[in-house]
């Protein structure tokens, strides 16, 4: 029994659909591989559940055209012929991609994760630096809106297409800016070598260029076949704002065009309406479109912890008392909201319905 010492965490990583509020405390693997009968016993406990617990399967069967029993039957043959821990995970990765879920995730302690000093995004068929670390580009020249043409002589679209055989959110978009992100992050597809030959194309003249950079290992962490959890000060509606509190188009020409009033629950209003400590900060804002009067609300996750899930709903409810009757519109603000805990959407909920 010692030896299933990874698939107690691994199985609740797998079926908690990534909401946050739901995750286990993940263990540390053990620096000794599994053994292939162990690789075979934790696959096998993965495929029964779910067929037990997951909802959609038939479903599932019906709209993607496939039987889970023949895919389970074939990733158990290469999970027996697999080598290494990373193989294995690649096994994992694409029973994941197969279910073309976006709320479906493994996570496993302890893999490693490959990065490079900057991220990309995708759009219209390019790899597109968004982030990047600045001693990286002051030494490199790399600069946000560069264009990644080639990885060790590779298209960026190659590698891509390979890292979606391991993860998928059903969504083509979703999926391309995801794999974008990958390219420099990653979990699956690891490279052979510390060593990076990168060609870029400038964004300023178009000028190509090749720089060679590492890359860095990361041991220990939970590496995840999933993209729900990126955050990055950058601009312009990346895949890295998730989660972020301020919305990507809160910028200063938006500022200036509609003469945004930020607003929020004070601590003397927090006070007043019986409450202890401080409100929750909260984005909101006031401001005129149309002739009418419109309360912006964001709301950028609906992960939280439950310690704060109390007074972040009671800050909302403030919120929307003390500025219902100055606003003809209200706008609720998801951009870039990844998902999270259903018990604290139903609560958010309850401050718009008149009855139960």
């Amino acid at each position: 029994m010692e030896r299933l010492r990874s698939f107690a965490a691994l199985a609740a990583a797998l079926f908690l659909l990534s909401c946050g509020q739901g995750r286990k405390p993940l263990s540390q693997l053990d620096s000794q591989p599994l053994s292939a009968d162990e690789k075979l016993l934790d696959l096998d406990v993965a495929f029964s559940h779910f067929k037990k617990y997951y909802a959609p399967l038939q479903y599932k069967e019906k709209t993607l055209g496939v039987k889970y029993d023949d895919v389970f039957a074939q990733l158990r043959a290469e999970a027996a012929a697999s080598t290494t821990d990373q193989e294995f995970f690649d096994v994992l990765g694409k029973l994941v991609d197969s279910f073309k879920d976006g709320h479906v995730s493994v996570s496993i302690p302890g893999m490693a994760r490959y990065s490079l000093p900057f991220s990309l995004d995708y759009f219209d068929g390019h790899y597109v630096v968004v982030d990047v670390k600045s001693d990286f580009s002051a030494e490199t020249g790399v600069v946000k809106g560069d264009e990644l043409t080639k990885i060790d002589g590779r298209s960026p679209s190659e590698i891509a297409s390979k890292i979606l055989e391991f993860r998928s959110f059903g969504y083509d978009r979703a999926d391309q800016r995801f794999a974008a992100y990958q390219l420099t992050h990653r979990s699956h597809v690891v490279p052979t070598s510390n060593q990076a030959y990168l060609d870029f194309k400038r964004a300023s003249d178009g000028a190509q260029y090749n720089i060679m950079a590492f890359w860095k290992k990361e041991s220990g962490i939970a590496a995840e076949s999933s993209g729900a959890h990126f955050r990055s000060e950058i601009t312009d509606a990346s895949i890295l704002l998730f989660g972020e509190n301020t919305p990507f188009f809160y910028t200063d020409k938006a500022r200036t065009a509609f003469n945004f009033v930020k607003v929020g629950v004070t601590e003397e209003q927090w006070h007043d309406a019986g409450e202890e400590g401080k409100p929750f900060d909260l984005f909101a804002l006031l401001y005129r479109h149309e002739g009418k009067n419109v309360l912006l609300i964001r709301i950028p996750t609906y992960s939280i912890n439950d310690a704060d899930l109390k007074r972040n709903v009671r800050t909302y409810e403030l919120l929307l008392k003390s500025y219902s009757n100055l606003a003809d519109v209200l706008v609720i603000d998801q951009t870039h909201n990844p998902g999270g805990s259903v018990e604290y959407v139903e609560e958010l909920a309850r401050l718009f319905m008149k009855r139960p």
